[in-house]
């Protein structure tokens, strides 16, 4: 008895079917497939893989960035609430003493997204180089968008954080932030 762990057929494709029908009549055939289906079949599984896989780390990484940004601001709030209470005890508004610190802290922001987008695509690069096997070699490729997401990501997380911090600006008291600091 001889075993044939695989065959390969070359056939016309408009007869594929006839042909399939026909090998699954015979009892010893355990099965038989189109390549093109199973490549067609396999990329659809690696995609939706690859899709779950990109909203969880996508996901993980807007909560990581945002509490980044929002503790940066808060932080910077707290350290400087003296100061900003002294400037308002000189005369300064509250919108000019919350600009100083919103300009301070966005381009803290900025000077962080160019380090952290480069420091991502030498992860993607690792991990792509990492995970390479004979049988799948996955590409690096970052859309110019996904920089522009990261970006829009800390913009609004900004803008979160420093609304926020309108507000206790708001109510902090120069005169109890001065006399805190005695």
């Amino acid at each position: 008895s001889i075993s044939i762990n695989l065959l390969s057929l070359q056939a016309d494709p408009k007869r594929w079917k006839a042909i399939q029908k026909r090998l699954d009549d015979f009892p010893d055939v355990a099965g038989a497939g189109i390549k093109t289906d199973r490549l067609r079949s396999f990329n659809q599984t690696v995609g939706k893989i690859v899709k779950v896989s990109t909203f969880v780390l996508g996901s993980f990484s807007l909560i990581i960035a945002t509490g980044v940004v929002f503790n940066l601001v808060r932080v910077s709030f707290s350290e400087r609430g003296w100061e900003m209470a002294s400037l308002r005890v000189l005369g300064f508004s509250d919108r000019s003493v919350f600009g100083l610190l919103g300009a301070e802290v966005a381009i803290q922001v900025l000077l962080a997204l160019v380090p952290g987008a480069i420091l991502g695509w030498g992860w993607v690069s690792w991990s792509s180089k990492w995970i390479h096997s004979e049988g799948v070699d996955f590409p690096v490729i970052i859309n110019p968008d996904t920089y522009g997401r990261a970006g829009v990501i800390a913009a609004v997380s900004l803008a979160a954080a420093l609304i926020s911090c309108w507000r206790k600006l708001h109510s902090l008291s120069p005169v109890k932030a001065l006399k805190a600091r005695e």
